[in-house]
């Protein structure tokens, strides 16, 4: 049984991302800019990734939203 823990600064920066990723898309919603019929799909296959690569693609989409 593995009953190891990871460091508070680990859990702390995975709360952090995780509160930017959803102010991100709450905003693209309430702007309308991501379609509402799109939003199962995109729950699907985000929760479908490696937790890395979702966080990667959302940096990158939040970055290139940042420079619009």
């Amino acid at each position: 049984m593995n009953t190891s823990t990871q460091p508070s600064e680990v859990i702390d920066t995975r709360l952090k991302l995780e509160a930017e990723i959803a102010d991100f898309l709450r905003q693209r919603i309430e702007d309308g800019n991501l379609n509402a019929e799109d939003i199962p799909l995109r729950l699907a296959r985000y929760g479908l990734m490696d937790p890395e690569a979702f966080a990667a693609e959302m940096r990158e989409i939040m970055d290139m939203d940042d420079e619009a």
